[in-house]
């Protein structure tokens, strides 16, 4: 009897690539496997639409959906699903770049708010930050010009920090 237990089947759905065509091999193995294994093949399905999710987040072409998940079905709706996750994730990232350093929360006079001079890295290069929570709640990050070093960029975002704080005087 054919298993996703039996060792052939479990070297197959873990070693497979996680790829459009990985994504095509783990599903078909799924529907083979369905009448004699119903668990073993919901697991390969999962797997299967998990490898056309990751697919999609990889993808460089955007408006093409490759033929090995162009099935209508499933695979296609996870490649989507992970294309747009995908391109989420990098608008996420274009706006909040990577923090590098940060200082330390201080409590404005007025006590509801707290700021925190911070740096990020992008592509242009540094930029300092000041972070403000609003009563102990999520920060928002207001970052300045791009500058080339670190030490340039901690020294703004201190500068920053501190002329919030004199604005309060």
């Amino acid at each position: 009897m054919i298993s996703i237990r039996s060792p052939e089947c479990q070297a197959l759905a873990y070693n497979c690539k996680l790829d459009p065509l990985g994504a095509s091999v783990l599903m078909s193995l799924s529907r083979v496997l369905s009448s004699v294994d119903p668990i073993g093949s919901r697991e390969l399905q999962e797997r299967a639409e998990w490898a056309a999710e990751l697919a999609g987040m990889q993808a460089i072409d955007s408006d093409r959906i490759p033929v090995f998940v162009a099935d209508g079905g499933s695979l296609e709706m996870h490649f989507r699903d992970g294309r747009r996750q995908g391109k989420e994730d990098d608008e996420y990232a274009e706006r909040h770049p990577p923090t590098v350093w940060f200082g330390r929360w201080r409590m404005d006079f007025d006590g509801l708010r707290e700021t925190r001079a911070s740096v990020a890295q992008s592509p242009a290069g540094y930029l300092p930050g000041l972070e403000v929570s609003y009563q102990g709640g999520d920060c928002d990050v207001h970052y300045g010009e791009a500058v080339p070093t670190l030490e340039e960029a901690v020294a703004v975002a201190k500068e920053r920090e501190s002329n919030w704080h004199q604005a309060d005087d």
